[in-house]
């Protein structure tokens, strides 16, 4: 009997007066890209840090492989690139890599690896000498080195310029392609958007959303309508078919129902409107319906 690639159910983890984590329940069987989003505060570090044996849950079930989480067996198949890990400063991309390629009975070779994340014009460089970007590429490699089964990913286009980006989301992909499971936690709803087979949203250390990005689109259903406009965020709120106001700058964006209802009560209402742009709900607009209802509560 084949066990699921990770499970958890009912995790708890506590720090202090707060649940960090509050009866958690979440499997994956499936390879693929598994974006995992919430508010800051809302568990997914703990989450992650669980998944790694990095921290011990207060109370539930945690099986990675039907296994315990940071046993042997299950961390030579898995990679990890955190967004605050420390590496040798004094090692190169390339000595690092190596010293990486060790820990795992099939790792890939490191030249596949250098070519792959496009290392070779710094590979000899001494990691402390990086530039931000560099660093990542190279911590990217790094949790691919191994050859693993499930790649956790933490903020992993953090200092990437849009090209080194878009070339990182090809390689997640190609691994995802290749048979690996990935999780993904990013704050860059496109970057989720663009990659994930699965979007979990978590808040307040449970799972309130689960399902493809197209579906989570669809629950939220509607239109999003953008514009400049005088009125402020309470006035934008009272307008019929209106269920989610956000601000950014002197523009609004609006989350409605009906947008013809919507349109004809805020153009009456706002005669200095302008700058209007009606669009589908994104991922990003989906997010923030789910999560509004507990907005402001502690984290």
């Amino acid at each position: 009997m084949s066990h699921p690639i990770l499970q958890a159910e009912g995790l708890v983890k506590r720090f202090g007066a707060v649940r960090a984590l509050d009866g958690l329940d979440i499997t994956i069987s499936e390879p693929g890209v598994m974006a995992l989003l919430g508010p800051n505060g809302a568990g997914k570090t703990s989450f992650v840090n669980s998944a790694l044996g990095l921290i011990r849950p207060a109370s539930g079930s945690l099986r990675v492989f039907g296994k315990t989480p940071g046993s042997r067996a299950v961390r030579q198949r898995i990679g990890v690139m955190m967004q605050d890990a420390e590496l040798p400063d004094r090692l190169t991309a390339r000595e690092l890599i190596g010293l990486f390629a060790s820990y795992y009975p099939n790792p890939l070779p490191s030249e596949e690896i250098i070519d792959r994340c496009e290392l070779d014009g710094f590979a000899t460089a001494r990691f402390g000498r990086l530039s931000g970007g560099q660093k990542r590429r190279t911590q990217f490699a790094l949790a691919l080195v191994g050859n693993p089964d499930l790649i956790f990913l933490d903020e992993p286009t953090t200092g990437l310029d849009a090209d080194a980006r878009r070339r990182l989301w090809s390689n997640v992909r190609g691994a995802a392609n290749a048979g690996a499971t990935i999780i993904l936690t990013t704050h860059y709803l496109e970057e989720a958007d663009a990659l994930a087979d699965r979007v979990a949203v978590i808040d307040r250390g449970r799972i309130i959303a689960d399902d493809t990005a197209d579906a989570l689109r669809a629950k939220v259903g509607g239109s999003v309508i953008r514009c400049a406009t005088e009125l402020d965020t309470p006035a934008l709120s009272r307008l019929p078919e209106v269920r989610h106001v956000q601000r950014t700058g002197r523009f609004a964006e609006l989350l409605v129902g009906d947008a013809v209802a919507a349109l004809r009560s805020l153009i009456e209402a706002s005669p200095g409107l302008s700058d209007l742009t009606v669009r589908p709900p994104s991922l990003e607009d989906a997010f923030e319906a789910l999560i509004q209802p507990s907005a402001g509560a502690p984290s």
